[in-house]
């Protein structure tokens, strides 16, 4: 009767993120005292938090917090004072210098199940944070909202997965902890290793560099850490995993950053690892935990709207859905920053002296092919891969939505138009594919042979244009299918 009188009371919203989740019990706890208080919370069993009087640094975020709730203070360990309850407006808009409001993901991640299973105890860290009061319901403001609700974390219940809750009206009013960036002379906090010789992962795959990771296999250079993480030479991947809507995942990336395809990101899965998650190379990849696991992509999954996502799990690609999902970004070894101690990509001493190709038509240099018919100059690998003199070349070529591909060309390179592209097509080959002189063109494989063209299908239908296929040595409309792009430029 109590517990049905405070829902009536305060309007206990139905939790959103789980479908019927036991509520968190609501049953106010007894104050401990004496010893009984330092075990009032999830004990500090590791060596995640470091305590400096008020302020508590959380070692495996690398976020620091204010150990007591709004309005109070720490006194003799304890945290006294009246508590200050805010609106969600009001815990979004706080400010104090560094310090503000969490999101949910921050807030989140300090929930820790209590061993004892007595519902008078929160699930945290009571050394950390003592004596949280929290309006004897429990929940804090978080950032995140929408129309008319905020999103609140719970440290009372039985399960982590029903702790985040998303619909308390926002003029409600609850407490709230704060919470800023590690400070930079934390000894954890180092942002990356120092610079010196990069080092090999102990698989012999990739080459670290920090927090970048080389796929010596693949000319693919890794973020080693998932968005919303950062690197740190001590202890890895710190921060909090952030779950990212697809059209905020699109807009990742500088720098040549950028998501990966779903054939790139597919590279990164162990299968040796089946039934031990994640299945990736954690000594190139760490922090990534066993629980949200799906990875996004740029491929369209059967031609959109929705694309792959790589589910580490599994180890396999699926359909990703409208929910949000983790990212990793990845760039070409041949963009991005770079510094004197990075590796780059195998190169000779000096620029070769061209040579003519066995069909007396392009003049080959490295990573381009001259067509002495039609004086145009070619990239011979498509976007995604790289040229190496040993190789051929190397990596997974990127399939792009048109909208995409159409940004693609710098420095005088740009999409073909439809005739241009046409030119590349060896019709002698018959059936066999792809239908271009392969040892100019090197890399293609047999499947994805659809190359984007600058050239309008029609010009009464805005953003469709012509594709050559070189599987059947043919050209048609692009129609919604991802497509694949090779740059050209004219010799002059």
């Amino acid at each position: 009767m109590v517990v049905a009188v405070l829902a009536a009371a305060v309007g206990w919203p139905s939790p959103a993120r789980a479908q019927q989740p036991a509520r968190p019990q609501r049953t106010a706890p007894s104050q401990p005292t004496g010893s009984a208080r330092a075990h009032a919370g999830a004990p500090s069993t590791t060596a995640r938090y470091l305590v400096r009087g008020e302020v508590v640094f959380d070692r495996q975020t690398g976020l620091e917090w204010r150990r007591c709730s709004l309005g109070r203070v720490l006194r003799n360990g304890r945290c006294v004072g009246q508590e200050r309850e805010v609106t969600w407006l009001e815990a979004v808009r706080y400010a104090d210098g560094d310090w503000r409001a969490p999101t949910p993901e921050e807030l989140h991640s300090l929930w820790e199940q209590d061993p004892s299973g007595d519902p008078r105890h929160l699930n945290i860290d009571a050394t950390a944070f003592p004596d949280l009061i929290a309006n004897r319901l429990y929940f804090f403001w978080t950032t995140e909202g929408k129309t008319g609700t905020g999103v609140s974390v719970s440290f009372q219940g039985p399960s982590r997965t029903t702790a985040i809750w998303p619909n308390w009206r926002k003029d409600r009013r609850l407490p709230l902890l704060v919470v800023r960036p590690g400070k930079a002379d934390d000894p954890d906090q180092a942002p990356s290793e120092a610079a010196g010789a990069p080092v090999m992962a102990s698989s012999g795959r990739f080459l670290l560099h920090g927090d970048e990771a080389e796929d010596v296999r693949g000319y693919l250079v890794w973020q080693r850490c998932p968005v919303g993480m950062r690197y740190t030479a001590s202890r890895g991947c710190v921060g909090v995993l952030q779950l990212i809507p697809l059209a905020d995942a699109r807009r990742l990336g500088q720098d040549g950053w950028r998501l990966p395809t779903r054939d790139e990101l597919l590279t990164l899965v162990v299968k040796s690892r089946a039934g031990h998650p994640p299945m990736i190379d954690e000594s190139a990849f760490p922090g990534m935990g066993t629980n949200q696991l799906q990875y996004w992509t740029t491929t369209l999954y059967d031609s959109g709207p929705q694309v792959w996502c790589v589910d580490f799990t599994f180890g396999q690609g699926t359909n990703c859905g409208p929910y949000p999902e983790m990212a990793r970004l990845v760039r070409s070894r041949a963009t991005g920053r770079r510094d004197a101690s990075r590796p780059v990509a195998p190169a000779p001493a000096s620029t070769p002296a061209p040579e003519m190709s066995t069909s007396g038509r392009f003049r080959v240099r490295g990573a381009v092919a001259e067509d002495v018919r039609t004086r145009l100059i070619w990239q011979r690998c498509p976007v995604g891969m790289a040229y190496s003199s040993g190789s051929g070349c190397a990596g997974v070529v990127q399939r792009f939505s048109q909208g995409d591909a159409r940004g693609f060309g710098s420095d005088g390179w740009r999409l073909p138009t439809r005739d241009e592209l046409l030119t590349l097509v060896v019709e002698r080959r018959g059936a066999r594919s792809p239908l271009v002189d392969d040892a100019v063109f090197p890399g293609m494989g047999t499947t994805h042979l659809r190359y984007v063209t600058s050239s309008a299908y029609d010009p009464m239908r805005t953003g469709e244009v012509w594709c050559v296929d070189f599987a059947r040595g043919t050209s048609s409309s692009c129609g919604s299918e991802p497509v694949m792009v090779r740059l050209v430029r004219p010799l002059n």
